[in-house]
């Protein structure tokens, strides 16, 4: 059965680029409404009620049509989820929990994503948020990200940013975990989100843990706000894109796909969220679920 996250997500799921081509990293897809892009299917990869994003080549190209930016053909079509404005959490008296049972692509050029953003209603402006009129003073969170075929599992949190240009003096914490011998499989990643660190996880094993000493913004004081900006309520995203500068790094700056075993599919068993209490009892860890 479809969780109700999943249903909220794929109702929520937008087309198109705000303003940026390729996403401001040369990804090659178009994102659409096409129901070829993302669908629900009765059955796949061994779960009932799975999520697919398909990344779809055109041998003749696809019009893209993205408001705010110029029209171009595409080669790819693939799909973008988004809960934003929907369902977005911060933490509140406890640390909230993100977390997605997910089997990913094992593609060349393949780049699938579980990730965070500040909520916004802004609609010009995906990365917006209470401390700067982009990104990443707001703050950013992935989850997870994949590329090609190399087996790893990337998290990272995003952070920085001047307080009137809030695109530079940006950094990351990341950290890879090494699924080589999981890809084939389903596997759960998650970020537990606090007011002292965010917390990274693969099947329950911790991946890696960012302080909030390591993190700020250029958008608030850290004295007086020191948690800023993951103090904030994130929204979640499920997207699969193609190419772009992270699959391409791995292969010396070239963006290679194989169009031969086209579709990429990168499917969502669930998604949920949790308000986590890391406290034991009989020797196991309480969690108070709370469901999308």
């Amino acid at each position: 059965m479809l969780t109700a996250a999943l249903q909220l997500l794929l109702a929520c799921y937008v087309s198109r680029a705000e303003v940026l081509k390729g996403w401001g990293n040369n990804e090659a897809q178009c994102y659409t409404t096409r129901p070829q892009n993302a669908r629900v299917v009765a059955r796949a990869g061994g779960a009932a009620g799975v999520l697919v994003l398909s990344a779809q080549f055109h041998e003749d190209g696809l019009a893209c049509l993205n408001p705010g930016a110029d029209n171009s053909t595409r080669y790819w079509s693939s799909a973008r989820l988004i809960s934003r404005n929907k369902a977005a959490f911060g933490y509140e008296s406890t640390p909230m929990k993100f977390e997605a049972r997910v089997k990913v692509p094992n593609e060349l050029g393949a780049w699938p994503a579980f990730w965070l953003l500040p909520n916004t209603h802004r609609e010009d402006c995906l990365a917006c948020g209470d401390f700067g009129d982009g990104w990443c003073s707001s703050g950013e969170v992935d989850i997870l990200e994949a590329r090609n075929r190399d087996g790893l599992f990337r998290s990272t949190v995003h952070y920085g940013g001047l307080p009137d240009q809030s695109w530079l003096d940006c950094h990351q914490a990341t950290a890879d975990f090494n699924a080589s011998a999981a890809v084939p499989y389903w596997n759960r990643v998650s970020a537990v989100m606090g007011n002292e660190s965010i917390a990274f996880y693969v099947n329950d094993t911790l991946v890696h843990t960012v302080n909030q000493t390591q993190w700020y913004t250029g958008g608030a004081n850290k004295t007086k706000d020191p948690a800023a900006p993951f103090n904030r309520p994130f929204y979640m995203l499920l997207n699969l894109a193609v190419g772009g500068n992270f699959p391409a790094a791995a292969t010396g700056g070239n963006m290679i796909t194989d169009t031969r075993r086209a579709p990429y599919r990168f499917m969502v068993d669930w998604v949920r969220v949790y308000s986590w209490r890391p406290t034991t009892a009989g020797g196991r860890r309480r969690r108070s679920r709370r469901f999308l």
